[in-house]
């Protein structure tokens, strides 16, 4: 018996299963620690590719999700294959009287884990039969959990295309949907807006954490893309809180509702590390000059920035998000430049 072989093989195995049944399974656990490196390496090569705004980004989600499930696969196909290795004579083909050779062991375990049988070459011991019963079991359970892993996947990308349209069918800039709810006396359903994208965004925020590949898809149109319209939603809460004089705006209830939301959104979308709260750049605050112009009482800038300025955190890892999937592209079609905090 070659023990180094059961041995590579058993960890091999194990670690596989391990990350898979965390991905697909462990709602609040994230991604698996092998799929995050393969995931956020691919993330890293396109985002090399598309520097200059190229468009390659919009294949990432789907290259992602597949070579995924194309690791695990493999990982798990290699382990079985060492593992039936390490059993000297374990099998036999009844078809030729040849050595069985290691083209054959990895013949075996992926005929096994596809579940077509054992084809020609059979086990010769029960310790070889219970382990190809196990295998077949293991190919059935990763194909299983992979099917639905894709559905879950594609529904997920659905819902966060079909909330950004919301928010972007509605204004394309922060001030925009502020005047948009105007009516020249007061702010129209703010209340039945803000509830309804809350709830939204509380089923986006918890399918990310059940399925964490969801943050590597990129639309290629940015009005269907939650990481250029989520600053829309989150300047124009700050317009109505702090830059708007009367506080009777919107509802205080559902304000803290959503902005509760978007800050478990956040949390579930980034990896926000201390060199990044440091180095992000932020975007810029929106004006209140178009507000004040179409009659409405609002706070001065230096005010308003000032409060602004206390939602730091907040705000940059948002400009995180934004500038991680849409580098080179001004935010909210505006003349806005950004500026380093």
């Amino acid at each position: 018996m070659n023990y180094l072989f059961l041995i590579i093989g058993f960890v091999l195995l194990i670690a596989i299963i391990f990350d898979v049944i965390w991905t697909t399974l462990w709602v609040d656990g994230g991604g698996g620690p092998l799929s995050n490196l393969v995931a956020d390496f691919i993330w890293y090569i396109f985002g090399k590719l598309d520097k200059k705004g190229t468009g390659f980004k919009k294949f990432v989600g789907p290259v992602v999700l597949m070579l995924v499930l194309v690791f695990w696969i493999s990982v798990l196909w290699i382990a079985w294959t060492l593992i039936f290795a390490s059993f000297k004579g374990g099998v036999e083909n009844t078809a030729r009287n040849d050595a069985i050779t290691m083209v054959d062991y990895l013949y075996y375990a992926g005929y096994v884990l596809f579940t077509l049988g054992n084809g020609e070459i059979t086990p010769t011991n029960g310790t070889v039969q219970l382990l190809t019963s196990l295998a077949s079991a293991s190919g059935m359970l990763n194909l299983s959990l992979a099917v639905s892993y894709i559905l879950s996947m594609i529904s997920g990308v659905i819902k966060r295309r079909s909330f950004a349209t919301t928010i972007s069918g509605m204004a394309k800039s922060p001030e925009e949907l502020v005047l948009n709810m105007w009516d020249g006396e007061k702010f129209y359903n703010c209340d039945m807006i803000f509830h309804t994208l809350a709830d939204q965004l509380s089923e986006i925020s918890f399918e990310q954490r059940a399925f964490p590949l969801l943050n590597y898809y990129h639309s290629s149109d940015k009005y269907k893309s939650i990481a250029y319209t989520m600053p829309i939603l989150y300047d124009s809460l700050n317009i109505l809180e702090y830059g708007v004089k009367s506080k009777e705006v919107i509802n205080p209830l559902i304000l803290k509702n959503i902005r509760s939301t978007i800050i478990d959104f956040l949390e579930s979308f980034v990896k926000f590390t201390e060199k990044e709260d440091k180095d992000s750049v932020f975007i810029t605050f929106p004006k209140l000059n178009l507000l004040k112009e179409a009659g409405i009482e609002v706070v001065s800038e230096q005010e308003f920035e000032m409060k602004l300025k206390e939602l730091k955190r907040c705000r940059k890892q948002i400009s995180h998000i934004y500038w991680d999937n849409w580098s080179g592209l001004k935010p909210y079609e505006s003349d806005h430049t950004t500026e380093t905090i």
